[in-house]
């Protein structure tokens, strides 16, 4: 192993990040969708303003709720830290005693 630690990903951490990617990609979809019809010159104009309208208010909520996702999604990050920390420690431990 060329003197080397392995180094595992946690399942926890792993999940953590797939989650990240996930909501980034959300978003960025919703941005596409939102250019998208923006662009589209087959719908009146009065539907346009509504629909932006609309996106505008229902992009500050998901604003809001990616804001708490993130902070969900830290806690739970910390979380693994600390058990792997304490997983460690208790490794540690009995290879002590």
């Amino acid at each position: 192993m060329n003197g080397k630690k392995e180094v595992k990903m946690n399942p926890i951490r792993q999940r953590i990040d797939n989650l990240f990617g996930l909501v980034r990609q959300f978003k960025d979809g919703l941005h596409d969708l939102r250019e998208l019809v923006g662009d589209s010159g087959s719908v009146p104009e009065e539907w346009r303003t509504v629909a932006h309208e609309a996106w505008d208010s229902a992009w500050n909520k998901w604003s809001d709720i990616e804001l708490q996702i993130q902070y969900l999604l830290q806690a739970l990050s910390d979380l693994a830290h600390v058990k792997e920390f304490l997983e460690e420690r208790s490794e540690k431990g009995e290879q002590n005693e």
